[in-house]
C-alpha cells in the first residue's frame, strides 16, 4: 500500500529462516513473498523503478557474477593484492584503521598455542 520507495527496508525486516511459514494457520508462503518484495526493491518491476542506487545494484551484480563463476573469483583473488599495494603506504592502507600492538600480541599468542 505504501509502495516501494517508503517501505523499501521492510522485505528484509526477516531472516527468512521460513519458522513463519511454519507457524502460519492458513500457510502463506512469507519466505517466497519475501523474496519476491526484495527483487522488486533491488530490480525494480513494471509498478515501480528499483529504489537501491545504480553503483550499489552494479557493484551486487559483479559481486555475483564473480562468485557464480570460480574463474572470476580466482583471477580476482590472483590480482586484488596487486591492486591494493597501489596504495599501501608504509605497509598499510592509510584509510583502514591499524591494528593496536595489544591485540597484534594477542593474535600472535592465539596462532601460537594452536
Amino acid at each position: 500500500m505504501n509502495g516501494m520507495h517508503s517501505a523499501r527496508e521492510l522485505p528484509y525486516a526477516s531472516t527468512l529462516c521460513g519458522a513463519c511459514a511454519d507457524v502460519c494457520p492458513v500457510k502463506i508462503p512469507i519466505p517466497t513473498i519475501l523474496r519476491h518484495l526484495r527483487r522488486r526493491v533491488a530490480e525494480g518491476d513494471a509498478f515501480a523503478l528499483p529504489t537501491i542506487p545504480v553503483p550499489i545494484r552494479a557493484t551486487a551484480n559483479l559481486a555475483s557474477l564473480a562468485l557464480a563463476q570460480h574463474w572470476i573469483y580466482r583471477f580476482g583473488a590472483l590480482i586484488l593484492p596487486k591492486v591494493m599495494s597501489i596504495f599501501k603506504r608504509n605497509g598499510w592502507i592509510p584509510s583502514a584503521s591499524s591494528p593496536s600492538p595489544a591485540r597484534i600480541k594477542t593474535t600472535l599468542n592465539a596462532i601460537a598455542r594452536d
